[in-house]
């Protein structure tokens, strides 16, 4: 499958937030900080879609289907009735899923939702149908072009929370050491340092507040 346009069309094409929720959440009415913080929020926009592992940004995908074909004779004349889409989740509404059969040909058939092929949205499955009777059949050994929205519209509270976050917690450690972890100025000066990545230690760079908002979202990677 491959990426097409994105269709969010604030601020930066993939940014979660806008410039104006992050200064209004900082209480910031000027504009001196604007280049720093709109770019903050594109880093931490992107450290969320990586953490999260999923499309998060509603995008237009394109995935190609291929059936092995059988040697003559053939055993299997047709194939499962169901196809799976790898990205998810889909955005749905009549007409988002765009079903063509035998692409590559000269005369390529777009199919018709609701007549030649049904939608299931939450599990982002296509099953084609028989245009006479309605009930799912199999699907021809030809390839099969699917083009579809994935992401979240609008995008969930939560998610934006997280990055409004991410951000915030970078503007006020614009002017520290980020290695601190206490300092104490009673008589002599005595500063410890968090290792590794901070707070929690864990092996990501998001801290634990803001994973716990993303962990709903969160594609586990199986390596």
């Amino acid at each position: 499958s491959i990426g097409a346009t994105p269709l969010y069309t604030g601020g930066n094409e993939y940014d979660l937030v806008s410039l104006d929720d992050i200064k209004l959440e900082l209480q910031i009415a000027s504009n001196t900080d604007d280049v720093w913080l709109a770019k903050q929020i594109t880093r931490a926009s992107n450290a969320i879609m990586q953490f999260v592992n999923r499309p998060v940004v509603p995008q237009t995908y394109q995935e190609r289907f291929f059936f092995p074909v059988d040697p003559w004779p053939k055993t299997i004349s047709d194939h499962i009735c169901v196809l799976q889409l790898s990205i998810g989740p889909l955005i749905g509404r009549n007409g988002s899923v765009v079903v063509t059969h035998n692409p590559d040909s000269t005369t390529p058939v777009t199919l018709i939702e609701g007549l030649d092929y049904r939608v299931d949205i939450a599990r982002g499955q296509i099953t084609r149908l028989d245009p006479l009777t309605l009930y799912a059949r199999n699907w021809p050994d030809t390839p099969i072009l699917v083009q579809y929205q994935a992401g979240f519209s609008p995008i969930p509270d939560d998610i934006q929370d997280a990055c409004i976050r991410l951000v915030k917690s970078r503007y006020y450690a614009r002017q520290r050491d980020p290695m601190i972890r206490q300092e104490n100025v009673a008589g002599v000066v005595e500063t410890s340092y968090w290792f590794g990545n901070g707070p929690g230690n864990s092996s990501s760079n998001i801290p634990p507040d803001v994973a716990g908002l993303l962990s709903n979202y969160r594609t586990p990677i199986v390596s």
